[in-house]
């Protein structure tokens, strides 16, 4: 903007920015506030993240400590009957051993179900 010594202009231009503070003292606290508030969830986004890779480690160890349960079952289960044991082993009678395998198949089932829904219908983004 040109300022003249005839000072019309410097009038024009000081109503002008009269008018434009309010608007533009708004605006400025509206940024500022959503600066704010997009740097607060920043922080809970990166506090919800490590969260969540805390809580997958611990359901990788638990998986994994079932699974060696699982053959640990499967180990007793499908090992030889007494009669035929030669040494080592477990001593085992039928009942036992079927509810082993009766346990080895409730978990199949609930892993497989899990597995099935275990992404499907979440967008992680």
């Amino acid at each position: 903007t040109v300022v003249q010594a005839g000072g019309g202009d410097i009038q024009g231009l000081t109503a002008t920015y009269a008018e434009q503070t309010p608007e533009l003292s708004r605006a400025m606290s509206r940024i500022q506030t959503l600066a704010s508030s997009r740097d607060l969830l920043d922080k809970e986004l990166a506090t919800s993240k490590a969260s969540m890779l805390r809580m997958q480690d611990d359901l990788n160890r638990e998986r994994a400590h079932s699974l060696r349960l699982q053959n640990f079952l499967r180990k007793i289960a499908m090992g030889p009957s007494s009669a035929l044991r030669i040494g080592g082993g477990y001593l085992m009678d039928k009942k036992c051993k079927e509810e082993a395998l009766g346990l080895l198949r409730e978990a199949a089932v609930i892993s497989g179900a899990v597995e099935h829904s275990q992404f499907h219908g979440h967008d992680w983004g």
